[in-house]
């Protein structure tokens, strides 16, 4: 074989093994791309199911205020207790109503990262005292029990004064507690107790509910998902509550935890640090009391 023929054959060797590599590169591609296109498609049909559900949960509630105050108007004078059950109803309808909305908005600036901070002095306690009696409807109408309770400690003169965002702990309290309701059983408990330290709250919140499996726990904090995907599922919401939550508590340097088991309930863990002082604007930081 001369040196012509030794020359070619090293050339075809290297275009054959080039080849070789572009092929197994395009086919590593192609799987890349299959698993892209499956990831859309289940995006998209995550997207069009919240769409549903999130129709249903926006219009429920406006056709049934619209539908009480009609009602009221046609009352008489004298049926003054049926106006009183038809306004709480209409109450329970425009908080949940008000609550889906601040879980969408704020899953909309989160998606646009619209997420600075407004750090205030927040009295906790008094702030889940209120969360509490917003859900007063829900908890008398399941005979539900909420066991609030402050665990006194050294610390707990820090419940009433925290640095944190009030507006953003009130909506992830807000949310865990919507769902231990949501998932409780009849004539059950929800505990939530409060703990203090040295520089930062835990929040828990446990239900004696219907828990969740193994496998869904790494799934609950999935944006537009509900474990129970059925539109007309009796559990009502719109699939953004826990995303939003574990987005803000990260958001405010904290911790979410969870313990559950099925059929054995769940306890959510809140743990948020206080607001050092680098964090905190002095001109935006206020109390309560000097808002007014």
């Amino acid at each position: 074989m001369d040196k012509k023929d030794k020359e070619l054959i090293a050339y075809l060797s290297e275009r054959l093994s080039e080849y070789a590599g572009l092929k197994a590169e395009i086919a590593s591609l192609n799987s890349e791309l299959v698993l892209i296109n499956e990831q859309l498609r289940q995006s998209e049909a995550m997207k069009s199911h919240f769409i549903s559900n999130i129709t249903n949960e926006l219009i429920n509630p406006f056709a049934s205020i619209l539908g009480l105050a009609g009602s009221i108007q046609k009352l008489h004078d004298d049926e003054g207790q049926v106006a009183r059950k038809m306004g709480d109803l209409i109450y329970s309808e425009a908080f949940y109503l008000d609550f889906q909305m601040n879980n969408i908005f704020e899953a909309a600036r989160i998606e646009a990262g619209e997420t600075s901070l407004e750090p205030s002095r927040t009295n906790i306690d008094e702030l889940i005292q209120s969360i509490v009696a917003n859900h007063k409807f829900e908890t008398d109408k399941n005979r539900i029990k909420i066991d609030y309770r402050l665990i006194k400690n050294e610390y707990m003169q820090k419940a009433f004064s925290f640095g944190t965002d009030k507006r953003r702990i009130d909506l992830i309290i807000s949310n865990i507690l919507s769902n231990a309701l949501k998932f409780s059983r009849i004539d059950s408990s929800v505990q939530i107790h409060i703990e203090c330290f040295e520089n930062h709250i835990e929040i828990h919140i446990k239900d004696n509910g219907v828990g969740i499996s193994e496998k869904d726990l790494q799934r609950i904090y999935q944006r537009f998902k509900k474990l129970d995907e059925s539109i007309h599922s009796l559990n009502t919401g719109s699939g953004l509550g826990l995303s939003v939550t574990k987005a803000l508590v990260e958001l405010l340097d904290g911790e979410l935890r969870l313990q559950s088991k099925e059929g054995q309930g769940s306890t959510f863990t809140v743990v948020l640090p206080e607001l050092t002082n680098e964090e905190e604007d002095e001109d935006a930081l206020f109390t309560d009391e000097e808002l007014f």
